[in-house]
């Protein structure tokens, strides 16, 4: 496969097998040269087996070589012979180790020996083994996997990614401080070894991923995209890791300090128990040493002159104090050692460091306690307390009381008691005896060392030792066994006793290991989780790349076919050249060459008009006008000779092969010829509109002189009915009867009402006629005219008029505006008369792009049910007896309105008002 299409999966193997080798190699060069660090990288941790080592190095280059693009099949089966026989190997060490056996060949000839936590080193672990045992399964099944997909390369990253990932878990808990399976039954790995193993299954995880290209590996994320979620899952991971540290150790520091404190109490409790215990036998012996009475009777049986009762009753006394304080015997020496008086009776066995210590007795006041000693070479174990009997008036030894005490009976069960329930814990007393720290009573762990186990002053990691010294302290050391424990040691003042108080680490730190495997298994979860989540973002970002580019490459295919289906010519030019390097179908219909000519030719083949200096120009300027379309007319020859008029829009265009002139052509043949025929039939209308305009002209002209003469031949003869009517009634009243004059009356009426008609019929055909001349009218002026000339009418009708049109403008006549405000007023007064007191408002308000006003009176108002009828021309709701007028006012105003673009309509209620709203431009 080319680099250039190699994965990017591919470049972690290399690196993760160095890395593997790497670790091998330091911690076989620091056993070879005497350097631990490189092996354990710290003098707590267990190191690196070279065993271990020594099959790292061979996986790291087997995986480092296997993981090369150019890697061929001498490597592959160099990379199959590491896997069996590493694999081999490490199953042959796995059944060693559960069997018990630890070989010497695993040292490789190095010189190597003792223990860390109670663990041999230089052996493999068997998490190790199995590690291993993992790792070339994994190997041999990416290796024999290839670039294909199946069950070998699922087998191989399944095996992979559980080593790596317990690795990786091993390694969190020696960043945590708190190494996994130390303590255990078996061998912990070494913390180089689980970051070795983290490494290897990574790498072989990347190498059992598939080469083959799937759709989706044809796109990839922006690198700053990748930078992102790559940067975001380190961080998390980061953030998870660290806050598991802190709160693990934080777990520790108080869960050790919890620890330590019930050590110390526990040693604390002892010491202060052994202190009162060693003080009560002392005040055994006092109260006998300043007895007088006790003086006298012990006089007289060590010098024989006692008589026999008192010889009984001293015997008596000497038994009740050996059995009211558990004393083993109770011993009356003369000083010259020899026994007086024993209780119980029978012959003491001789004791040397009595007998070397009674001088010292009998020449003090005060009972001293006989330290733990044997009784001879494999004698009972025994202490006292020895009680000198003196006489203070001669100032000399009468004898010695020996108060023997058996430590088997009260001290030994009372120090190897703990107060809580524990599998490991004990309490020691040792004393320092020549360079040696001599433990003092029975141990857990060891039959029969009271006196006799020795620990050399100089190991000072024993708590034992550092009791003996008289150091009192709390923490971390090795017991007799080599075990390591947690210890507190105490000094019992006033003797050479030290306490130490011990538990083992496996014990006493087992919760806080609960706590790290939770820690570990919490952080490892979350780190999955988080890996998944990125993973999951990072699919989901290149499976949205790739239904973007299978859309793309979908349009792209579905626009190369339209444009290859179009009737219009679509040509793609060079840009140097000027050659076609692409046309569709049309330019082949529609010129007649093949597509082939076509790619060999350039415009100037097929537009004569043009030349190599025009053609030129053309492209400078589409090239100057860049992302816009340069739009000309020029005309085409096809292949026959025949030519057409054509329409080109040609546009520079920069693709990732470089710039190309696009040009989309249209033959413009039809639409020419349109264009002519529409110049013509314009021409025709032009005629024909001039002919029309004429004769409306005259038509009008008509139309006035018939209204001015039916206006001059209609109100002459109404003017001469009332007249002469009105010369009757003012002449002849005398002559006629009442019902004459109301005749005559009526007859004048209906002259003057005829009139009006006339007068209103002539103002609605002027408003038909009249030219409107549309401008910016002030809306609050308007109304303050009308208001003006109505004035005479309010006062008299007794009206209160409310006006709020300030800042209004409308887009009107100005004389028509004014006829829909002096109608539409004048209807609000004569409709509003029964009010008391009427009332008129006119207001309005800005609307997006129109002006709407608004007059609303208290008058009778009206049904909706007439609402359309109430503007049209002579049509009224009452009477003209009730209300005076002709009918034609709104019919003046909705024709006015309308002329001005506008509109009307009214809202109202019986008895309730009305409102007339007003709708014009703004």
């Amino acid at each position: 496969m080319p680099d250039s299409e190699r994965r990017r999966f591919d470049l972690l193997v290399s690196p993760c097998g160095v890395v593997s080798a790497v670790l091998g190699g330091l911690a076989l060069a620091g056993w070879a040269l005497g350097i631990p660090y490189l092996a354990d990288f710290g003098s707590k941790n267990i190191p690196m087996a070279p065993s271990t080592a020594l099959l790292l190095v061979a996986y790291g280059v087997a995986l480092a070589a296997a993981g090369r693009s150019d890697a061929g099949r001498r490597t592959r089966i160099g990379a199959l012979s590491v896997a069996y026989v590493g694999g081999a190997a490490a199953t042959a060490l796995l059944a060693l180790g559960f069997a018990g056996v630890r070989s010497k060949v695993e040292h490789l000839g190095l010189p190597i020996g003792g223990e860390v936590s109670g663990s041999p080193v230089g052996f493999m672990s068997p998490v190790t083994a199995a590690g291993f045992i993992l790792s070339s399964v994994a190997l041999v099944a990416a290796v024999l996997a290839g670039e294909r997909r199946g069950g070998r390369a699922r087998l191989a990253a399944a095996a992979s990614a559980i080593a790596s990932t317990g690795g990786g878990v091993l390694l969190l808990g020696y960043v945590a401080g708190e190494p996994i399976f130390y303590g255990g039954t078996f061998i912990p790995p070494a913390a180089t070894t689980s970051a070795a193993f983290a490494a290897l299954g990574v790498g072989i995880l990347a190498l059992a991923r598939p080469r083959e290209r799937k759709q989706s590996d044809r796109v990839r994320l922006p690198a700053g995209g990748e930078v992102a979620l790559i940067a975001l899952f380190l961080s998390l991971a980061a953030g998870i890791v660290l806050s598991g540290v802190y709160w693990f150790r934080e777990q520790d520091r108080r869960f050790r300090a919890q620890a330590y404190r019930e050590v110390s109490a526990i040693a604390d409790l002892k010491a202060g128990e052994l202190v009162r215990w060693r003080s009560e036998r002392l005040g055994d012996g006092s109260v006998l040493a300043g007895s007088r009475a006790f003086e006298q009777l012990a006089r007289g049986v060590v010098e024989g002159s006692a008589p026999s009762e008192s010889a009984e009753l001293l015997e008596e006394w000497l038994e009740t104090i050996q059995k009211s304080y558990g004393y083993e015997s109770v011993e009356l020496l003369a000083p010259d050692g020899s026994s007086r008086l024993r209780v119980p009776r029978g012959s003491a066995i001789p004791c040397a460091e009595l007998r070397r210590r009674l001088p010292q007795v009998l020449e003090q006041s005060d009972a001293l306690l006989l330290d733990l000693h044997r009784d001879g070479p494999g004698g009972a174990i025994h202490m006292g307390v020895l009680v000198p009997i003196r006489d203070e008036s001669a100032r000399s030894g009468i004898g010695v009381v020996v108060l023997s005490i058996d430590p088997g009976t009260f001290l030994y069960p009372f120090i190897a008691h703990w107060p809580l329930p524990s599998r490991t814990a004990e309490t020691l007393l040792v004393r320092q005896e020549g360079s040696d720290a001599l433990f003092l009573n029975e141990l857990r762990f060891a039959r029969g060392p009271a006196l006799a186990l020795r620990v050399p002053l100089s190991r000072t990691d024993i708590p034992a030792v550092r009791a003996a010294f008289g150091e009192e302290s709390v923490g971390l050391g090795t017991d007799y066994r080599g075990i390591p424990v947690l210890a507190a040691t105490r000094v019992i003042p006033g003797s050479d006793w030290g306490l130490v108080a011990r538990i083992d680490v496996s014990e006493a730190f087992a919760p806080l290991r609960e706590r790290l495997w939770l820690t570990v298994l919490l952080m490892a979860g979350l780190l999955f989780a988080v890996g998944s989540g990125v993973a999951a973002g990072w699919r989901r970002q290149l499976g949205r790349l790739e239904r973007a580019r299978r859309a793309a490459e979908s349009e792209r295919a579905w626009l190369r076919d339209v444009i290859e289906r179009s009737l219009n010519e679509v040509y793609v030019l060079d840009r140097e050249s000027h050659r076609f390097r692409f046309v569709n179908r049309g330019a082949v219909r529609n010129l007649g060459y093949s597509e082939g000519e076509l790619l060999g030719m350039t415009p100037l083949d097929i537009a004569p008009e043009f030349t190599s200096e025009s053609l030129q120009d053309v492209l400078r300027a589409a090239a100057a006008r860049s992302g816009e379309v340069h739009r000309f007319e020029s005309t085409h020859r096809r292949k026959d000779g025949s030519h057409y008029n054509a329409e080109i829009h040609l546009q520079l265009v920069g693709t990732d092969r470089g710039d190309v002139f696009l040009a989309l052509v249209n033959d413009i043949t039809e639409r020419r010829r349109a264009e002519t025929e529409v110049q013509r039939l314009n021409a025709d209308l032009e005629r024909r509109v001039t002919e029309r305009t004429a004769e409306l002209a005259a038509a009008n002209k008509e139309l006035e002189t018939f209204a001015y003469s039916v206006s001059h031949d209609l109100k002459a003869p109404l003017r001469a009915i009332d007249g002469h009517s009105q010369i009757l009634l003012e002449e002849h009243a005398e002559t006629l009867n009442p019902d004459g004059r109301a005749t005559l009356g009526k007859v004048r009426r209906g002259a003057q009402r005829m009139g009006q008609l006339v007068e209103a019929l002539l103002a609605y055909s002027r408003i038909e006629r009249r030219a409107i001349h549309l401008g910016t009218v002030d809306v609050s002026a308007a109304v303050t005219s009308v208001l003006g000339e109505l004035h005479e009418e309010i006062l008299a009708s007794g009206a209160e008029v409310a006006v709020d049109v300030d800042g209004l403008v409308v887009k009107a006549d100005h004389d028509g505006l004014a006829i829909v405000l002096r109608n539409l007023v004048g209807n609000a007064l004569k409709y509003s008369q029964g009010a008391h007191p009427p009332r008129i408002e006119i207001a309005g308000s800005a609307e997006e792009g129109t002006t709407r006003l608004r007059i609303r009176d208290n008058g009778i108002g009206f049904d909706m049910a007439y609402h359309d009828r109430i503007f049209e021309i002579f049509q009224r709701l009452h009477r003209v007896e009730e209300f005076a007028g002709t009918g034609i006012g709104l019919a003046l105003v909705k024709k006015a309105a309308e002329r001005m673009k506008g509109r009307v309509w009214a809202e109202s209620e019986p008895g309730k008002g009305a409102t007339f709203f007003v709708e014009l431009p703004a």
